[in-house]
C-alpha cells in the first residue's frame, strides 16, 4: 500500500483540491493524500454501475418534500426510486454509513462558481 500512497501519477489523474483533501484527512488523524489514494484505490477495485438516476430543476419546496418522503423510506428501510424511465427498490442496512458534502467548484477561465450539497448513504454486501 504504501507504494500506491506515494505515487503522484494518481493525484494527477484525479485532481482535487489540496485543502479538501487535507481537512478531511486531517479529522480523520492521517495524512491528506494517504487518505485521499485510499480511496481512490478502493474506488478503482469497485468499478461503479449505476442502477438509477434522475436529475431536474426543482424549487426548494419540492426537492424539501423529495427528501421527507424519502426520510420516511429510509427509516423504514425499503427505498423506491422511480422516474418516468425506471424504477428501483433497495433495503438500507440498520447501520450505514452516512456521508454529508458540500463542494465548491470554480471554472477555471471563467471563474463561475458552482455548489453541490450531496447526501450519501453506503454500506457493503
Amino acid at each position: 500500500m504504501r507504494e500506491v500512497a506515494t505515487d503522484a501519477v494518481y493525484c494527477d489523474e484525479f485532481p482535487a483540491s489540496p485543502p479538501t483533501v487535507r481537512g478531511c484527512a486531517e479529522m480523520a488523524g492521517k495524512r491528506p493524500y494517504e487518505t485521499f489514494i485510499r480511496r481512490l484505490v478502493w474506488s478503482h477495485r469497485l468499478p461503479e454501475e449505476e442502477l438509477f438516476k434522475t436529475e431536474e430543476r426543482r424549487d426548494r419546496a419540492q426537492i424539501a418534500e423529495t427528501l421527507v418522503a424519502a426520510a420516511e423510506q429510509i427509516t423504514d428501510g425499503t427505498v423506491h426510486l422511480e422516474s418516468q424511465a425506471e424504477e428501483q427498490r433497495v433495503t438500507i442496512p440498520e447501520n450505514p454509513t452516512f456521508e454529508v458534502e458540500l463542494e465548491r467548484l470554480t471554472d477555471s477561465e471563467t471563474g463561475e462558481q458552482r455548489y453541490e450539497l450531496e447526501y450519501e448513504i453506503r454500506w457493503t454486501e
